[in-house]
Parts: C-alpha cells; structure tokens; sequence
C-alpha cells in the first residue's frame, strides 16, 4: 500500500484578507491615487479594529501605511498577494513532485513536515482571528509607592520569593546603613545576581497606608523595587486584574499605565530571583 499523500498547499504566512487582482478596475483612481477597490480595502482595514490588530502583528509596514500612506498601502498590499500567491504555486509544484514518488522515505518525511508546517500556520491564522491578543506584548504590573520618603516605581510580581531593592535604589532611599550583610549570598534562576544583604525593617507608603517592609538587596539589578511574594503575603494583598489594582484591604490601588513604566524595565523587567523563585533564597554568610 502506497504511503498517505497529501494535496494541500499553503501560504508560508498568515492569510490577510486582500483585494481582487488589479485590472482595469484601477481607474478611475480616488483622491489619494488608490483605485476603488483598494481604497474600500482601506477603509475597511481602517474600520476594523481586529484586522488592524492582525496587520500589525504581521504586516506592520501595511498597517502603518494604512493609516498614513495610501499609496504605500496600495503598493505594498499588492505585493503581499502576489508573493502568497508565488509561495503557494511553489510549494504546490513541490508537493506534485514529491508525490510522484511516493515510496522515497525522504520524499514522505518532507512531505510530512510540509503538513505540520501547514498545521502550524492554520493554527497561528486561527489565534490571530479568534485571540489576536495573545500577540500582543503585555505590560508588566507596577505601582507607585514611598520607602523612606523617596518615591519608587515598584513592580509587583507574585511569582518572585522575596521582595528585592537594588543597591542604587537603597542608596537613594538612605538605607545602606540598614543592609545586614550577613545575608549576603547568590540569588539563582535564569543567571545569577549577588545579594549584598537583606534590610530587615523599612517603612513604605502604598496608597493611603503605611508599612513595615524587608528588602533583599541585589547588586547589579536594573529595577529599583520588585514587590515580591513575602511581602504580598505578609500583608494580605490581593492582585485583582478585572480593577487592574492591587488590593489592600478596602483600598485598591490602580497599576501603572504603560506609557509611565520606566523603559529600562520594560526591556528586561525579570531578575534572576523573579525566574526561579524555589531557588532565589538568599544563604548566610
């Protein structure tokens, strides 16, 4: 019996709905110098918050030039259709020849990673219709909060153990003198970062309310305050996503937008300690 075969053929990327094969539809153009039928497509495109979204995870020069460039958009759109339809007439050509052959092992393994490939890319195309979300970067939780008198934009993280200061954010905050150094050690996840120490006992404003905090000192980490899982515990709070706020008892205090995240963090917001909490702990000296 001949092995399975298999007649699909794809395009290498995530379909984009697009406009008819240009023709003599061109003309007459409109105002921006699209034809009619591109310049709908736009419009369209334009209405369509999702497909935006899907353009510009995919397509980001297309989606740009949808809202700023017609005739870019024109162009480029027409590109796109004629390359999809160039990688779907090779690889159907290359399926033809490979099922001509159909008891060559290697011939039947290309074909089978044609097929995975080709679930893959539905797979892709139908996240990108039905949660195009999820291709999205998403902001990490942060809150402004006091320590010692010196405002700090702190990152909430539940999935760190301990709550951590970098050694320059303690300078600003004029605790150094408070850092027990016979906490110092190793804090381990992905990579490694040294800690100087722990400061047992600091005061920090959140929202209306003081508290009593203890910071694990790092060197070397670029963010100045990460509000870990000790002190999420130790003091009853509640991440509560649906408000975007953190809970404190009947006080909610509202996440920061993401245009008030500091960049740096944004960049690389997770410390070797938030990575790998069961082996962040710090040992003494």
């Amino acid at each position: 019996m001949a092995p399975p075969q298999s007649k699909h053929s794809t395009s290498p990327q995530p379909a984009v709905a697009l406009p008819p094969r240009p023709g003599h539809s061109l003309s007459p153009q409109s105002p921006n110098g699209l034809s009619p039928q591109l310049e709908a497509h736009r419009q369209q495109v334009l209405a369509n918050p999702q497909l935006m979204q899907q353009l510009a995870q995919t397509h980001p020069e297309i989606a740009e030039a949808a809202r700023s460039n017609p005739r870019d958009f024109g162009r480029l759109l027409t590109q796109l259709r004629e390359q999809q339809h160039e990688a779907a007439r090779r690889q159907q050509q290359e399926m033809e020849r490979l099922n001509a052959d159909p008891f060559n092992l290697e011939a039947q393994q290309r074909i089978e990673e044609m097929i995975r490939q080709e679930n893959i890319m539905r797979n892709m195309e139908a996240a990108l219709e039905h949660n195009p979300e999820s291709f999205a970067s998403v902001a990490m939780l942060y809150i402004d909060v006091v320590v010692n008198g010196t405002p700090i934009k702190a990152l909430v993280d539940s999935g760190a153990q301990a709550t951590v200061m970098s050694r320059s954010c303690a300078e600003s905050c004029g605790i150094t003198r408070l850092i027990d150094t016979r906490f110092a050690g190793e804090a381990r996840g992905v990579g490694r970062a040294k800690i100087q120490g722990r400061v047992h006992n600091a005061q920090m404003k959140l929202g209306a309310q003081m508290l009593m905090c203890s910071f694990t000192v790092m060197e070397g980490a670029h963010i100045g305050l990460l509000f870990g899982l000790d002190m999420l515990k130790r003091h009853q709070m509640c991440i509560d996503l649906k408000q975007n706020a953190l809970v404190i008892g009947d006080e909610c205090i509202q996440f920061l937008p993401e245009h008030l995240i500091p960049k740096a963090d944004q960049e690389d917001p997770v410390p070797p300690m938030a990575a790998t909490p069961s082996t962040a702990s710090p040992t003494s000296a």
